[in-house]
Parts: C-alpha cells; sequence; structure tokens
C-alpha cells in the first residue's frame, strides 16, 4: 500500500506492562528475562502516546517500545547483543582472546579433577545457569534430574541458558542444546563431553588439554538436525515443551 503512494503504517509493539494474550502467561522470572534482556514494559499511557507520534512519523514501518540501555550495553559487552539492536547502543572492543582464555580456565579446573570431580564441576554450572534463568537465588531449586520443562523453561529461557553456558565454556553450543538434552543431568554429560573428550578425561592433574578446534556446521541433511531446521518457531516451542517429535 504504502509503495503505491498510499497511507500506511505499521506498528511492530514492544512489551506492554498489562498482560496481554501474549504475555499473559509470563510470570515474575519471565518478565525478568525480558528485563535483562533489554525489553521494558509500556504503559497504556505511553502506548497510546507512541501510537499518536507513528501517526504523525513519514515511516511505513515503527517499533514503538521501551528499551533499557544500561542492559543492551551489557549484551553487547558479552557479545550477546542481537544483531538488530547493535545500532542502538555503543559496542566496546572486545578482546579477540577473551572466550579462548575464558574455556581454558574451565579446562584447566576439569584438568585438575577426578572423573567423579568433573562431573560434579560441569552439573553444578549447568544447575547454577538455569536457576539464575529461572530467577531462584541458588541452584538447589533445580532438580539434576528434573525435565527442562517441568522447571518451567519456555523457548525464550532455553535461549538464555544456552547463551550462559555458551559464554562459560568459552565455546559454540547449538540453538537445540536444551531441546537435546532434556534435564541438567543429561546437558552436564554432553558438555562435558564437549569440552573434555573421554580420552583427553583419562588422567586427572595432568595439564589440561588445548581447546577443541571449532567444527564447521554440518551440511544439509535430511536427520533430525534438518528437521529442526525446518520448523517455525510454533513448531520449535512445541518441541522445547515435550510436544513435538522428530
Amino acid at each position: 500500500r504504502r509503495s503505491q503512494g498510499l497511507p500506511a503504517v505499521s506498528l511492530a509493539w514492544g512489551l506492554w506492562s498489562q498482560a496481554s494474550g501474549m504475555t499473559g502467561h509470563l510470570g515474575d522470572a519471565g518478565l525478568a528475562r525480558l528485563a535483562r534482556s533489554g525489553l521494558l514494559g509500556l504503559s497504556t499511557a505511553e502506548g497510546l502516546a507512541l501510537f499518536d507520534a507513528a501517526l504523525d512519523a513519514d515511516e511505513a514501518l515503527l517499533v514503538p517500545g521501551r528499551l533499557d540501555h544500561a542492559a543492551l550495553r551489557a549484551q553487547a559487552a558479552a557479545g550477546e547483543l542481537s544483531p538488530m539492536l547493535q545500532g542502538l547502543v555503543r559496542q566496546p572492543r572486545r578482546a579477540a582472546a577473551a572466550p579462548a582464555e575464558v574455556q581454558d580456565g574451565l579446562l584447566q579446573r576439569l584438568g585438575r579433577m577426578t572423573e567423579r570431580e568433573r562431573r560434579k564441576e560441569v552439573l553444578d554450572l549447568v544447575r547454577s545457569a538455569a536457576a539464575t534463568v529461572l530467577g531462584h537465588a541458588a541452584k538447589d531449586a533445580v532438580g539434576a534430574a528434573q525435565a527442562f520443562k517441568e522447571l518451567g523453561f519456555d523457548s525464550l529461557a532455553a535461549v538464555e541458558l544456552r547463551n550462559r553456558l555458551a559464554r562459560a565454556a568459552g565455546t559454540r553450543l547449538p540453538a537445540t542444546l536444551v531441546f537435546d538434552h532434556p534435564t541438567p543431568e543429561a546437558l552436564a554429560r554432553h558438555l562435558l563431553a564437549e569440552l573434555l573428550p573421554p580420552a583427553a578425561a583419562d588422567t586427572p592433574g595432568e595439564a589440561a588439554p588445548a581447546a577443541p578446534e571449532p567444527v564447521a556446521d554440518p551440511g544439509p541433511d535430511t536427520g533430525p538436525a534438518s528437521a529442526i531446521a525446518e520448523m517455525d518457531v510454533d513448531e520449535l516451542i512445541e518441541r522445547a515443551l515435550g510436544g513435538g517429535r522428530i
């Protein structure tokens, strides 16, 4: 319509403070997650004021919303800021070696431990990260054998947990991490195997092994990973909550 010279404006609304059909299911932990990501709720008065302002703007698409710039800067510093928001904050120059240093520190600790200690260390890491995502004060609120679905994880929580663990381990982790390893115990086993393959973990007390080489993304296939890649958002959420099958 706009391209035909006719008046038109599309508004991609941000978060509203008042519960709606899309946000009514969010509890305090979910709202806290959104706040950590930099999204703040609009009051009704603020929303109406932005609606009026949009009518006076000469733009076809606008995004009315409130953003926490301090939270955005924190994400930028950690290298986690969404590309869509990167133009809104100044991003500090990050040292290229930082992720490797983080990983080397974790690997060195694991390399000095027995196998039992390694399992506990990584499980504690996963449980602590999951507790933070869910808004709990301590990891004790997250059972090792509890399904993430039962703990209250949704797709946004799954992404935040993946990001936290990737940052703590200093390595890339797949977007389907929580889907494929649905309990803290299972996820910890997978993460430990990624960081310290069995052959490298045989002898505690020796120098930690070198960080694994980055692995290129696999090519197209017809297996579960390919099926997941073809899912839309609703199907991914359904699978995350335990209702989907491959």
